[in-house]
């Protein structure tokens, strides 16, 4: 089950990184988007490969960026990080 702990790091980490991001950056959102993309990123590869081990249909990579670059720019477009 190293796959699941890993997907609640990831998780746990966007919940705490993000904000200390923005406090260390001044309030710039692009260091928080950046790293909120690559864990994002992240994520959806490793529920996929999660998937797969489970005998379902994960991912292809091009599903995986379809869905991170939609997320990053929703946030964007809330004027938040994605996720």
């Amino acid at each position: 089950m190293a796959a699941g702990q890993r997907h609640k790091d990831l998780k746990l980490a966007r919940m705490l990184v993000s904000p200390a991001l923005v406090a260390l950056s001044g309030g710039l959102l692009l260091p928080v988007v950046a790293v909120n993309t690559g864990l994002d990123l992240s994520d959806h590869v490793d529920a996929s490969d999660m998937v797969d081990r489970c005998g379902g249909r994960g991912k292809n990579n091009a599903e995986i960026a379809s869905e991170v670059a939609a997320g990053t720019a929703l946030g964007l477009a809330v004027g938040l990080p994605s996720k």
